[in-house]
């Protein structure tokens, strides 16, 4: 194993990279930035396949964290690929951003180098340091479940118990994004009420104040007059389907089947941890990526 690390970033942040890279290397350390790396690609060459031999061959990948990296598809890519294969991942902070409401972010570790970047780099020189490269094994994790899939098939009653996979940390894997399930469940049904109560207040409103133009004589008398009731009963009119489609029943509608869906990636969660299905690290990836797409539909 190599002893650099695989810099990752958006390209919206590359001077920011080329600088923290600069950095690291004038103090004696090995960094995997495509600016150096790729800058000779040949034309035969892929650049995925480098990258990806990289990231296996580094101590960690360091992804240099910003607004634009929550929102970066390729770095995305990246980060996922690097925690399919077992590597760790670890933020480097170089502009302000909320890392706690995105889901495959907030539980890295991340190194702020927002309020003091002399100490954050030396933070970041230490885990350089402690860092080890530990065996990257694809091949062997992918028989491992291959192995287990053949004895289910020739003995239907064999499970995976939950304290077979803690011996592989997937117990961890199974609570962390349990953890994050019952976040968002939280999230959405605070969602949900909140709609919830903003159609009732809008109705609630809408009814008083056209009862005020009636019932208060001083605003009686003014409605008598035809083109005046026309005035000023015809804004309020518009502003209660205007205000509906704010609450629209048909977003809460959406919310409420997103939280079912949670809700059953939850159950299946509790099936895995109680050893009545099968279950491997790809299918708890796999679980999280599906647990993803419903929060962000």
């Amino acid at each position: 194993m190599s002893d650099y690390i695989f810099i990752s970033y958006s390209q919206n942040d590359a001077l920011i990279a080329k600088e923290l890279a600069d950095t690291l290397i004038k103090k004696g350390k090995s960094v995997w930035i495509d600016y150096i790396h790729l800058a000779n690609l040949k034309v035969d060459e892929d650049e995925d396949e480098i990258k990806e031999k990289a990231v296996l061959s580094s101590k960690f990948v360091a992804i240099i964290t910003s607004p634009n990296a929550l929102s970066d598809s390729f770095l995305k890519d990246e980060k996922n690929f690097a925690r399919d294969n077992g590597k760790e991942v670890v933020l480097v902070k170089v502009t302000p951003c909320n890392i706690n409401k995105k889901m495959y972010w907030r539980r890295l570790k991340c190194i702020d180098l927002t309020n003091d970047r002399d100490k954050g780099i030396e933070s970041l020189l230490s885990k350089i340091d402690d860092s080890a490269s530990g065996p990257i094994a694809p091949k062997e994790t992918v028989s491992a479940v291959e192995e287990t899939q053949n004895k289910l098939v020739e003995n239907p009653e064999v499970v995976v118990s939950p304290k077979a996979n803690n011996s592989d940390g997937l117990a961890a894997l199974v609570q962390e994004l349990r953890d994050d399930i019952k976040l968002y469940e939280l999230t959405m049904n605070s969602q949900i009420k909140s709609s919830y109560l903003g159609v009732k207040l809008l109705i609630a409103c809408s009814i008083l104040l056209i009862l005020a133009l009636y019932l208060i004589p001083e605003l009686k008398s003014v409605l008598d007059d035809g083109e005046a009731k026309l005035k000023y009963l015809s804004p309020i009119g518009g502003m209660i389907p205007s205000g509906l489609s704010t609450f629209s029943i048909n977003k809460i509608k959406e919310k409420k089947k997103r939280l079912s869906s949670l809700k059953t990636c939850d159950r299946k969660l509790s099936r895995m941890e109680n050893g009545l299905i099968n279950y491997s690290k790809i299918d708890i990836l796999g679980l999280e990526d599906e647990v993803f797409n419903y929060i962000n539909a």
